[in-house]
């Protein structure tokens, strides 16, 4: 479905509070907001709804959400909440446990159960909400453990907080298989990444090469990347690395072309004052002849050409 939104700044100052505290109301089962710290408060929120998964991103100003738990009336709802602290700190207390999330940090919270989050002042921040049943089946050692604050590796961190941005401001085309498939690959890792020996090596082949797929991806457009940067990086020879790419019948250097070709077509479309150059660049590419080849290569169309046709004068 189509993400729900809200920001107040396009409210007016006396509005502001009271239709942020109405949005969360409606966004989470049974819950309350108070601790604003601005009169005029300043937020923005998306949420998105995959069936009985929920995605939800947001940034704002400090303030307090109070979730109360599940009630006969609305039991099912709530569910384990996995959420990634972006920016800011948040003070997450459930029954006499109290932590601090930090930027960079992920926790595992049983959302069947009464719990408070402060905001301490500015943050960011993604929410997500999986059923219990299916997460209980999945990871109860981890939930057994209550995990809170996890602050896995770089690797680990960019590969989950991009599964959990997928499901709450990302593709607004998620098929209920795309959604499944999430859902096990993020089961996966926080069951890797709360272990205190977590390694590349616990995952499945068809694992590894997803935490390849998408480490390329965050990184295609450095122009310096390299095969060695990921090898380096999931602690495993280049060699190996090629073969799971090879298997799904891609090569790294072709799945960073393709990547590179990607944001530049993206940049080219929505940056009104980039020029090509620019954007070549941007994107990883030192030669403009090469540059402008491959895009018409692949596109049928030169980048000057798609840049006049996104912005005619």
């Amino acid at each position: 479905m189509k993400p729900v939104s809200l920001s107040t700044d396009a409210l007016r100052p006396a509005e502001r509070a009271e239709s942020w505290r109405n949005f969360i109301s409606e966004v989470i089962v049974d819950c309350s907001v108070d601790k604003l710290i601005s009169p005029d408060f300043s937020g923005s929120i998306a949420a998105r709804c995959h069936g009985e998964v929920r995605g939800m991103w947001f940034r704002s100003q400090g303030h307090a959400v109070h979730a109360h738990g599940e009630t006969f009336s609305t039991a099912g709802a709530s569910g384990i909440l996995v959420s990634w602290q972006a920016e800011g700190e948040s003070l997450v207390t459930q029954g006499d446990r109290a932590f601090r999330m930090q930027p960079g940090t992920f926790s595992i919270l049983d959302g069947r159960r009464p719990l408070t989050v402060d905001f301490v002042g500015d943050v960011r921040r993604i929410v997500t909400t999986f059923p219990a049943r299916v997460m209980e089946s999945r990871l109860p050692s981890v939930l057994r453990n209550h995990r809170a604050g996890l602050r896995p590796s770089r690797t680990f961190a960019q590969i989950l907080s991009a599964y959990l941005t997928e499901l709450a401001i990302g593709s607004e085309n998620l098929s209920s298989s795309d959604v499944e498939l999430i859902v096990d690959n993020v089961s996966n890792l926080l069951t890797v990444i709360s272990h205190s020996d977590a390694s590349l090596t616990l995952l499945t082949r068809d694992q590894q090469r997803e935490v390849a797929m998408q480490y390329v991806r965050h990184h295609a457009c450095d122009e310096a990347f390299s095969l060695g940067d990921v090898a380096r990086e999931m602690k495993m020879s280049p060699r190996l690395i090629q073969k799971l790419l090879q298997e799904v019948e891609v090569s790294f250097t072709e799945m960073v072309l393709d990547e590179r070709l990607k944001q530049a077509t993206q940049l080219l479309q929505h940056a009104v004052n980039a020029s090509v150059s620019a954007v070549a660049y941007q994107c990883g590419f030192n030669d403009i002849s090469h540059f402008n080849h491959c895009f018409k290569r692949k596109y049928g169309i030169t980048p000057t050409d798609l840049r006049n046709a996104s912005h005619p004068r």
